[in-house]
């Protein structure tokens, strides 16, 4: 009787298993590796940007939150937006309303760098 059911739960989970399984391994958004997709938020800690790359749908509002105990800025390579300095718990936020690639970087580090990818 035990073995019967131990077979039965079986069948009915390896199935739901399987599928769960390939639906992951398969997945593909179109982010490069180590990019935020579909996201918001772009947080300043330890004097980097996490994410460095983001990806976001046109019309998209990206905010950048100062997490760091340090002040910093975001400044975009092609001067399509600027901030000013704001310390730890600030923030500055953008949004996108045409695709492309903007890189960015901090106006203070400038060995901080992102890019936000707006499709």
């Amino acid at each position: 009787m035990h073995n019967r059911l131990t077979v039965s739960i079986a069948v009915v989970l390896l199935p739901l298993i399987v599928v769960l399984v390939v639906g992951l391994v398969g997945r593909d958004d179109g982010a490069a590796p180590g990019a935020q997709s579909g996201g918001d938020q772009v947080r300043i800690v330890d004097f980097a940007f996490a994410p460095e790359d983001t990806r976001v749908a046109v019309g998209s509002t990206i905010t950048w939150t100062n997490d760091d105990g340090f002040d910093h800025s975001v400044v975009a390579d092609d001067d399509l937006f600027e901030s000013k300095a704001f310390g730890q718990g600030g923030t500055f936020a953008f949004t996108f309303d045409r695709p492309g690639r903007f890189a960015y970087v901090c106006g203070i580090h400038n060995s901080m760098r992102g890019v936000v990818v707006v499709e």
